[in-house]
């Protein structure tokens, strides 16, 4: 009796312990993605660029059964992202509207195989941009895909802090490769 009560003891432990996980959001100032080299009032899209409220970004959850607790922006976070990253580039304004979708975020967690974060680590962001002039007409409509890279050699790190570094890496490699995209745009 004694050892089926520790059985079912521990199961519970067990069970439990993984209820929680240690995770958190991919940060703003390791996500933002700031130009060193904003454009001028020459540029036909200088301070011209809106932006709408971004779509399909998940967020994330502490709460392991929820399914989402590899770091990923929500869709609020990723669209204040969005609206200060354009600001740094000088691109922030009115006339044209960008719409971003989510549509592989990368999050590699627990469930998809991974087991160790140690080494050299990578997660590919896949987003869907589309800007449009006042008339509604489509002037840029792009898939990024971006790598962020990462290097762990800290086995006491938790799992999921350290795919959130990836995470923010990732990120803000997407937002840098549309701010050149944008600045290569002719208005």
């Amino acid at each position: 009796m004694k050892t089926t009560k520790t059985l079912i003891a521990c199961a519970a432990m067990a069970l439990l312990s993984g209820c929680m996980t240690i995770t958190g959001e991919p940060r703003h100032e390791h996500t933002l993605y700031e130009d060193p080299e904003p454009v001028g009032a020459e540029h036909p899209l200088y301070q011209s660029i809106s932006v709408s409220p971004a779509a399909d970004f998940k967020g994330t959850s502490i709460i392991t059964l929820s399914g989402r607790v590899s770091p990923n922006l929500s869709d609020d976070s990723f669209t204040e992202l969005l609206n200060d990253t354009l600001k740094s580039a000088n691109l922030l304004g009115d006339g044209y509207t960008l719409e971003a979708r989510l549509i592989d975020g990368g999050g590699w967690g627990l469930f998809k195989g991974r087991v160790v974060a140690l080494g050299p680590l990578k997660r590919t962001v896949v987003i869907h941009y589309v800007v449009t002039n006042s008339n509604g007409e489509v002037v840029y409509d792009r898939e990024i895909t971006a790598v962020g890279e990462f290097t762990s050699y800290n086995a006491m790190r938790s799992y999921y802090l350290t795919e959130r570094r990836v995470a923010e890496a990732g990120y803000r490699a997407n937002l840098e490769a549309l701010v050149a995209d944008l600045k290569a745009l002719k208005g």
